[in-house]
């Protein structure tokens, strides 16, 4: 009869049993670690641009900025960014930038010029996890 309740109790124990899972962000400077084959989460109000190490995706996520204008345009597929923007401006890294206006890459290494419709033509220099997390 006590090896019966005992059996009962370990059964109770191990059915009562739960697994937590914690998800904790890591952070490198200015940015978040992704592991190389991590789905990234969706970013509803912002933009992401990451650089692919061995093991490590570093990514530098930004919040769309305020914009002054009364008639947002829809975000640009063709500069990737889920960003809405005012005519006579570019949105590039949570920032706005006006037409012709010369800016720094979120990247920290290239330069980008800012055209109509949020076109952004950018210099195509490689970068590393040191210049796009500072």
């Amino acid at each position: 009869m006590l090896r019966i309740v005992g059996l009962v109790l370990a059964c109770v124990v191990v059915i009562s049993y739960t697994t937590f899972v914690v998800e904790a962000v890591v952070r490198f400077r200015k940015c978040i670690l992704y592991f190389q084959n991590e789905n990234l989460p969706e970013i509803e109000n912002g933009d992401r641009f990451c650089y692919q190490s061995e093991r490590i995706r570093f990514c530098r996520e930004t919040s769309c900025p305020t914009l002054s204008c009364d008639n947002p345009q829809p975000p640009s597929i063709i500069n990737q960014s889920n960003c809405q923007f005012c005519p006579g401006q570019c949105v590039h890294g949570g920032k706005v930038q006006t037409v012709k206006q010369q800016f720094r890459h979120t990247d920290g290494v290239n330069y980008c010029t800012c055209h109509e419709n949020n076109m952004i033509t950018c210099s195509k220099l490689p970068t590393n996890e040191q210049n796009l997390c500072n």
